[in-house]
């Protein structure tokens, strides 16, 4: 029978691996980032999302938060990371750098392969409902009102395409959140479709 939580009998160093992974990760980032100050970035939260759901599947890999409904979501949001960086930002931080920290690397490039990796190879799966989306858009939108509430107050945005100062007018603005919207839909909905292509014939998960 499979079942969401199941991570492959056949591949027993998994949990470990994941639980070591998780480990590392959670370190570099209390070593590289600055407290509190830089949660405000989607990429490090996002990359902390990644390490607590290594860790915690590592530790109790039968439990459902070690399942694809979890993962499929701490996915969605470190490849919206990788996106973004990738299309957008990495030119951003040439010009001002003229080179790509390993920090960035590792953050935008490594750690979201690798969860994706995960997603997509390790572990047997059921089909995910489809309405499981709504849920998984909770934290984008989370994150969105942190953004704005704390630009209001500071006058500071973590990034330059959400950044009122930084774009040529309010609709230019309003299209930058709405494409960054769109884009987390697509890409969980993709994460969703995987599953109902690859997942076990007789096995539904639940949203």
């Amino acid at each position: 029978m499979v079942t969401d939580t199941d991570s492959s009998p056949s591949r027993p160093l998994v949990p470990i691996l994941r639980a070591l992974l998780g480990t590392a990760l959670i370190l570099y980032l209390l070593l590289e980032i600055r407290l509190p100050n830089d949660l405000v970035y989607y990429t490090y939260q996002t990359n902390l999302l990644c390490g607590a759901w290594w860790l915690a599947a590592g530790l109790f890999p039968r439990s459902k938060l070690a399942g694809k409904a979890f993962q499929g979501s701490v996915a969605t949001y470190i490849t919206i990371t990788a996106l973004v960086y990738n299309t957008v930002l990495m030119q951003m931080e040439i010009q001002y750098r003229g080179y790509i920290a390993f920090s960035s690397i590792l953050t935008h490039m490594v750690v979201p392969g690798l969860m994706l990796l995960d997603y997509l190879a390790v572990g047997k799966t059921g089909k995910l409902r489809w309405q499981i989306l709504f849920p998984w858009m909770g934290y984008p939108m989370a994150y969105l009102g942190q953004v704005l509430i704390l630009g209001a107050v500071t006058g500071r945005y973590p990034y330059p395409i959400i950044d009122p100062a930084a774009t040529a007018s309010s609709a230019v603005l309003i299209f930058n959140y709405a494409i960054l919207f769109l884009l987390h839909i697509a890409v969980a909905a993709g994460m969703v479709g995987y599953t109902r292509v690859r997942g076990d014939r007789g096995r539904t998960i639940p949203a």
